[in-house]
């Protein structure tokens, strides 16, 4: 009987062929030995995000910067991390935004449970309304939401603060140094150890209290350095430098903020230069030294919010302490060298001590590190002292250094209404790095795109200004000869106002604050607006233009009229305020005031001096407003910010305004606080109070009372006393037309 179809056997699947009956084994384990030893073909690296150019274009991107294909057609480019889904970076920002989100919910429901319902109203009106017109806000960008999260979290600070829920961390008294002699060697540290030591290591909390007062309303988040790891801009290691911290991860965390937010400003040293050299570890560098790492690490914190850069983090006056020790010790086992970095250190002292005003060190800070600078031969008589062998890395140091000092100098005195002590230069400006189109500047530690840097357009125009600065303070701040006629002293003002016209005018377009330049770029025009109130300022207002009456003309001003003889002298100080106040604005949108570098304090300082001081002053002016609030903003980052707020609230409430301010529904009650002058009990000035008794005592001048006169150079001379201390150098300051 045949076999029915669906028994068939299928016959089994064939095996490999095992090793024959006549192979010896020791044969057959040395083959498979051998077919282990073999080399396997390595696995493809996957890309995790491709640069902007390759996304635009949709080419395969290499994932290494630079790309080969922008490499191959000659592109700029730049990867946008913040696109990167690897787990670290992506389990990091979901993390981040939702303990963010989180924390905005939990404080929406304890506001909206409060006993007092007139909180929940006001944040009810909050979201209907949006943010009242204090808040810098760009009519032409419609997508800009009015309830942003950011403008939330800070309605929300202000309201439970007003409901006593946040203590707000007194001010500390703002010695950040010692009480050394500028003539030579360091300081006494005593001041700075005494305030590390009376300070408690508070390293476990959530992060400084907000401001009790009309400061800003912060609430940083203090987050674990090591999230970081893969962000950083520039790596550098802890040791040798410091014996402050064996972290590298949080030294080059502040080494990264230093060169994103106060290096391009002040433009002492060649930054890539330091880094090669303090990357390499190596004690007897020409370049880097304990002293200038340290120097620069306790400015780096003046930027940071996280712990480790505390002693007290209820206590802003704490942040960098440590370094600060640090750093005055070795400057005192240095000061008998006259090196390139002692010279470079003592400039980061100087910018550390003008925001502590600890004890009248900025100024001798300032002039020994000028006449250091004279013995090495940058500046002034002389020659430079360059080593036997130089190298290309000392040159280009040397020269940054020589024109860093000057930018410095020139922003210091004629801000003060003082002479500039620097008469020249000794070397050439150290030739560009990198092209401007592809050099760029990146925001870090924000997750914003970056952006040309325009560095080396941005130094030519930065050595210009200051030149002009130079010449315009030694001109009409003499301090050891007569003064000006009112015939001379207009003609030299009308002269300086063309020559700061015609800076202006040679900028580049990509410096325009609509182009979202680099803050170091907004700065920059800042510092003009400064020199153009100073300078109007003093003009005397009867006094006819030199042009006008036939005088001789001079080389920068061409015959006719100038501008300075035509215009209202008052209108062009306001326009340079009002100015001032759209800076502010940009810097706020694009970067938040949190980052501005110090010179912001002193420009928007002036700026609402002026403003608040002219003749058809309005209180509840937009510019003023939106000026007041930045100011805020920045002053509430130090212990000067916060006496200078004071001084400010005291001059505003004694224009007679500020019952306007409190009939007015569309400002804040943060700068109600500030521009009120209705007293409070308890006053929530006392922390801004702190280290003002030093303006009564010697050679200051004291503090106005609430209804004083105040003139510009009263202003000055409050800023000044705290900032800077007492200058020996040149005590006598040019009082005419102020």
């Amino acid at each position: 009987m045949a076999e029915s179809p669906a028994f068939v056997r299928v016959p089994p699947r064939p095996l490999a062929p095992g090793p024959s009956p006549t192979m010896d084994v020791s044969q057959g384990e040395s083959s498979a030995a051998g077919a282990r030893s073999r080399p396997r073909d390595p696995p493809k690296k996957r890309v995790s995000v491709a640069c902007t150019s390759c996304k635009k274009s949709k080419r395969k991107c290499s994932g290494v910067k630079p790309c080969d294909n922008c490499v191959a057609y000659a592109r700029v480019c730049h990867f946008d991390k913040s696109l990167d889904n690897r787990r670290r970076v992506a389990a990091k920002r979901t993390s981040d935004d939702l303990t963010y989100f989180l924390e905005l919910c939990h404080d929406l429901c304890r506001i909206m449970r409060s006993e007092d319902s007139a909180h929940g109203l006001r944040l009810l009106q909050f979201l209907r309304e949006g943010p009242p017109i204090m808040v810098a806000r760009d009519p032409a960008r419609p997508e800009d939401h009015p309830v942003r999260p950011e403008y939330l979290r800070a309605f929300l600070d202000d309201t439970l603060v007003d409901m006593g829920v946040f203590d707000g961390g007194a001010g500390g008294d703002g010695s950040g140094g010692g009480d050394g002699d500028g003539g030579g060697g360091g300081g006494d540290t005593g001041a700075a150890e005494a305030q590390v030591q009376e300070m408690p290591a508070d390293m476990d909390v959530e992060g400084p209290s907000p401001s009790p007062a009309p400061g800003p309303s912060s609430h940083p988040q203090v987050m674990d350095i090591h999230y970081l790891c893969d962000e950083l801009l520039y790596r550098v290691p802890a040791a040798p430098w410091t014996s402050v911290t064996d972290d590298p991860n949080l030294v080059s965390h502040l080494v990264s903020l230093y060169f994103t937010w106060d290096y391009p400003f002040n433009l002492f040293l060649d930054r890539d230069v330091f880094l090669r050299h303090m990357a390499r570890g190596d004690l007897r560098s020409d370049l880097c030294s304990p002293f200038l790492v340290n120097a620069l690490l306790t400015n780096a914190c003046f930027y940071s919010d996280y712990s480790e850069t505390y002693v007290n983090t209820h206590d802003v006056v704490s942040k960098g302490a440590r370094f600060l020790v640090e750093a005055e010790r070795l400057w005192k086992e240095e000061s008998a060298k006259f090196s390139l970095p002692f010279l470079q250190g003592m400039l980061m002292l100087y910018v550390r001590y003008s925001i502590a005003g600890a004890d009248d060190m900025g100024y001798r800070v300032l002039h020994q590190a000028i006449w250091t600078g004279e013995s090495l031969g940058l500046i002034g008589p002389g020659r430079p002292v360059l080593p036997t062998q130089s190298s290309e890395d000392m040159e280009i140091s040397l020269k940054q250094t020589a024109w860093g000092l000057l930018n410095i100098e020139t922003i210091v005195h004629p801000s003060f209404l003082r002479p500039s002590i620097i008469r020249s230069v000794n070397l050439p400006p150290p030739p560009g790095a990198r092209p401007d189109d592809v050099a760029m500047w990146k925001p870090y530690p924000s997750d914003r795109a970056a952006r040309p840097s325009h560095f080396d357009r941005y130094f030519e125009a930065s050595c210009a200004l200051s030149e002009i600065a130079r010449d315009m303070s030694q001109a009409l701040f003499p301090p050891n000869s007569p003064a000006l006629t009112l015939a001379l002293q207009s003609q030299a003002q009308e002269t300086f106002y063309d020559r700061l016209q015609a800076w202006l005018n040679r900028l580049p377009e990509t410096f325009h604050p609509d182009r979202q330049p680099p803050p170091y770029i907004l700065l920059l025009s800042m510092r003009y607006h400064t020199l153009v109130i100073i300078l109007v300022s003093l003009r005397p207002l009867s006094q006819p233009s030199s042009h006008a009456s036939g005088g001789p003309q001079t080389p920068v001003s061409p015959p006719g009229l100038s501008p300075l003889s035509t215009l209202d002298p008052g209108q062009i100080i306001q326009e340079s305020a009002r100015a001032i106040s759209i800076l502010a604005s940009c810097h706020r949108r694009e970067y938040s005031m949190k980052w501005a570098h110090h010179f912001a304090l002193y420009a928007l300082n002036l700026a609402l001096f002026v403003m608040a001081n002219g003749h058809a002053f309005d209180i509840l002016e937009p510019h003023f407003l939106s000026l007041a609030s930045s100011f805020a903003d920045v002053a509430g980052c130090s212990q000067l910010g916060r006496n200078l707020l004071y001084l400010f609230h005291l001059f505003v409430c004694g224009r007679g305004q500020s019952y306007r301010v409190r009939q007015s529904a569309d400002i804040s009650d943060e700068l109600k606080m500030l521009l009120d002058d209705e007293p409070r009990v308890p006053s929530p000035w006392v922390p801004y109070t702190v280290g003002l008794n030093k303006l009564d005592i010697g050679h200051y001048g004291g503090v106005p009372c609430r209804d004083g006169e105040w003139s510009l150079l009263h202003m000055l001379d409050c800023y000044e006393s705290l900032s800077l201390g007492k200058d020996e150098v040149a005590p006598v300051r040019f009082p005419e037309g102020v």
